[in-house]
């Protein structure tokens, strides 16, 4: 039978890549057993639901979400223990990089590309899509139309602290400190949702310390094996969606520029790159190791 004592990830794609990197430190796994309990499933996977550890869990993290009623965070939290502590934290995103993201309804799940292939549209591309434009005229027609088109990305910026404020409000740890500290120095978002480590490190951290009438003090063993994680794992997923130039001189981000390459299934791809390859929806590309 299993002596160590049970504990609930809750949540979308944060919960997922906390609850892995648990899994992956040695030092804790020998106490303790992590469960993932999450709604965000890759499509055509099941659902999850609620295990038969969570009647029995010492600890439940549970991701913040505004909408008041979620069945499966009601049922997880109906069936765990009255003295299960509980430890909220909040969704970290951040919509201002990228103010002209749609859904694309190009995109479909293919072999190798659960999500698909380009996930994270762009309205202006889509326009210029229809357009029948070589690569090149199409790039230099979608500069000129979505900088025409680009609204106050400072002004949505401000509109994500009061998101931020609301949302660290609500939760055990707070988030928006660190974010906005460094947002313009350091490369904490790979897209709207998923995040770096250097911020995901952050936040697991923090939940670590604010569990420590479960976890006790994190000691030195532990914390050289989440740094030894924290190299390893340098962000959520496999995507670092571009930064529009302009968005980058808006807010005066000093960690990336237009000639900046980014992480795409294992590419490396400047702005240009992407956005030309993105337009046409040009799927003559593997996802490389």
């Amino acid at each position: 039978m299993d002596a160590r004592a049970d504990i609930i990830i809750y949540g979308s794609c944060h919960a997922q890549f906390l609850c892995h990197l648990l899994r992956e430190t040695p030092s804790l796994n020998r106490h303790f057993s992590f469960h993932l309990v999450t709604n965000n499933v890759e499509p055509g996977t099941p659902l999850s639901t609620v295990p038969d550890a969570a009647r029995r869990a010492v600890l439940v993290w549970e991701q913040y979400d505004q909408r008041p009623r979620v069945a499966l965070r009601e049922e997880l939290l109906r069936v765990i223990p009255h003295h299960c502590l509980v430890v909220k934290f909040p969704a970290v995103g951040m919509n201002a990089f990228w103010p002209l993201r749609v859904k694309d309804p190009r995109n479909a799940p293919e072999p190798g590309f659960a999500w698909g292939r380009f996930p994270l549209g762009d309205r202006i591309a889509l326009r210029v899509a229809k357009l029948g434009l070589s690569p090149a005229d199409s790039y230099e027609r979608y500069l000129e139309e979505s900088n025409a088109a680009m609204p106050d990305v400072r002004h949505l910026l401000d509109l994500e602290r009061s998101v931020f404020a609301t949302r660290d409000a609500a939760c055990d740890i707070a988030m928006s400190d660190v974010v906005f500290s460094r947002l313009r120095d350091t490369h904490q978002f790979w897209t709207h949702g998923h995040l770096a480590i250097s911020l995901m490190s952050t936040l697991l951290l923090r939940l670590l310390e604010r569990s420590a009438a479960i976890f006790g003090k994190i000691d030195d063993v532990t914390r050289a094996e989440l740094a030894m994680l924290f190299a390893r794992y340098p962000g959520q997923g496999e995507m670092q969606l571009p930064i529009h130039p302009a968005v980058i001189d808006q807010l005066g981000l000093t960690f990336v520029d237009k000639h900046s390459r980014y992480r795409w299934f294992g590419n490396e791809w400047t702005f240009e790159t992407y956005m030309t390859r993105y337009i046409h929806f040009d799927r003559s590309w593997s996802a490389l190791a």
